[in-house]
């Protein structure tokens, strides 16, 4: 039977009074996992410190030394969320990875619920959202919108993710990309959880809103922009309007320049979007195994099954 390893990330930026709980419930599912007859093993937990206070470092070191499955990755400074996210999912190796927050927003117990989602829709990300949870709210709605990306709309920080696509997104995101935009590069197989409660005392509710302000512009930045559209249906309507009425020739004239001016813009649009994408390190195409996810649904309907009420 092949195993498929599963790797955990969380971010850590703040005291670590979490990080105790979060690393025993993480313990409960290893155990959980580990019989002969379970295709899944909780291969580690890549703790990684963000800039986190000094309160924080006795807390990750004193974990890493107790678990020889949790792994300590130390940023130079604060990156933020989405960098530091990205930072751990280089370093980790599992087949599958889990992001998570340091305040148990995502109760490990939880991470069966994803992968159960993710083999019965094919997906190859899945997000998950505590109820009450609001996300970004106004800016990741603007966000999305101006971006033109679905993904924006469901994306949050508890994501499950191939563990390969994973990592390749992560490395192609340069300074100015967004995590969850990277992963549409790769992938356009996404689900989304239904909210559920959260384990923890962290309070839901979106980034800080410089962060918040900053996610937003890296996600416009790192997607197609539909503006150029817009200047490509103002340019046409424009030219046409000027020839298929009678207006006068200053009118007309002025219509015209106008659409061949918008025309222009699109084009210019078009290859600045490209060239951005370029840049940034959209692949021509990614390769997925997607094999063993048979064996995960069949254990873990069994699983469901037994400890469904008679």
């Amino acid at each position: 039977m092949e195993v498929v390893n599963v790797s955990i990330v969380v971010p850590v930026s703040g005291d670590g009074r979490s990080l105790a709980a979060l690393a025993a419930r993480v313990e409960a599912l290893r155990a959980g996992w580990d019989r002969p007859e379970c295709p899944l093993r909780l291969l580690e937990a890549v703790l990684v410190d963000d800039g986190a206070p000094d309160a924080a470092r006795p807390v990750l070191d004193g974990l890493a030394a107790r678990l020889p499955w949790v792994r300590v990755v130390s940023l130079s400074r604060r990156f933020g969320r989405h960098r530091a996210t990205a930072a751990g999912m280089l370093h980790s190796s599992g087949d599958w990875i889990v992001t998570a927050e340091e305040d148990l927003a995502l109760d490990p117990a939880r991470i069966p619920d994803l992968l159960r989602a993710a083999v019965a829709r094919r997906a190859d990300v899945v997000y998950a959202r505590p109820a009450g949870d609001a996300g970004g709210g106004v800016l990741a709605a603007a966000a999305a919108l101006l971006a033109g990306n679905r993904v924006l709309g469901d994306a949050t920080d508890l994501r499950l993710v191939r563990g390969p696509l994973g990592r390749a997104a992560a490395g192609a995101c340069g300074h100015e990309a967004h995590l969850d935009v990277a992963l549409s590069w790769f992938a356009d197989r996404f689900a989304a959880l239904p909210p559920f409660p959260e384990a923890g005392p962290g309070a839901a509710g979106g980034p800080p809103r410089g962060e918040g302000l900053a996610d937003a512009r890296r996600a416009v930045l790192a997607s197609r922009v539909p503006l150029r559209r817009l200047a490509a249906v103002f340019g046409v309507a424009a030219l046409v309007t000027a020839f298929a009425c009678d207006w006068p020739p200053a009118v007309a004239t002025t219509l015209f320049v106008g659409g061949v001016l918008g025309l222009l813009g699109a084009v210019q649009l078009e290859v600045l979007a490209t060239v951005a994408l370029h840049a940034h390190g959209k692949p021509a195409f990614f390769v997925v195994d997607r094999s063993p996810d048979g064996a995960i649904g069949e254990y873990l309907d069994r699983t469901a099954a037994r400890a469904a009420p008679p």
